[in-house]
């Protein structure tokens, strides 16, 4: 399913080897990229069909395949989130990450989810990126 595959990039930033992505349903899909790289994720995108058939993307210049290397050790970051499916990926992200994150455009993630941040706190309150949400 396309929604999955911002989470499913997440993970194969901490698999082991290569993983490669290869986005058929939506133009500008990997938007988010930029922050998880910003974030120590080791991913490579490119406008070719990699790791299947060619798709209706293939003669464009759109940009929807990426290569994941893993395993990436993440850090905390100031990142803005373009929308919710790519602040989740964030989210899960800066909960790897080694110190904090700030995590702009938090609204899109609030709009998207029930209690999201008050949720996730609760996974692993002794985590050493754990720390209180504030709003400013």
């Amino acid at each position: 399913m396309t929604d999955w595959q911002q989470p499913l990039m997440v993970l194969f930033t901490q698999a082991e080897g290569m993983s490669v992505l290869h986005e058929t349903v939506f133009e500008n899909r990997l938007v988010y990229v930029p922050a998880l790289k910003e974030m120590g994720c080791e991913i490579e995108t490119f406008a070719a069909c990699l790791g299947g058939e060619a798709c209706r993307f293939h003669d464009t210049n759109s940009v929807h395949s990426a290569v994941i290397r893993g395993v990436s050790r993440l850090r905390g970051a100031d990142v803005t989130l373009p929308d919710v499916r790519a602040g989740f990926s964030a989210v899960l992200a800066a909960a790897v990450a080694d110190r904090p994150s700030v995590l702009r455009g938090i609204h899109h993630i609030e709009r998207g989810y029930h209690r999201p941040f008050e949720q996730f706190g609760s996974l692993r309150p002794d985590h050493p990126a754990a720390e209180p949400i504030r709003r400013g």
